[in-house]
């Protein structure tokens, strides 16, 4: 396969990791928080709000409200 994956591998790989963190007793995360969770652990710094604002294409007061939240829950 040579690290290489189809689209269906990919999706069960998320579709895994979904159902994974509903069965925790962690918060659920809204897409745009899983989004920029993701966007700063695989990118590298610095994170700025308009940098992640650039790059997610959302408002910088989005962003803001994301990380806002994201802090609240200690990620």
């Amino acid at each position: 396969m040579g690290g290489e994956m189809n689209e269906l591998e990919a999706l069960d790989i998320w579709r895994r990791a979904l159902v994974n963190s509903v069965r925790l007793e962690a918060p659920d995360l809204s897409a745009r928080q899983m989004a920029l969770l993701l966007t700063v652990y695989l990118s590298p710094p610095p994170h700025t709000v308009r940098g992640l604002s650039s790059i997610l294409k959302v408002s910088k007061p989005a962003i803001t409200r994301a990380v806002n939240r994201l802090s609240e829950l200690g990620l």
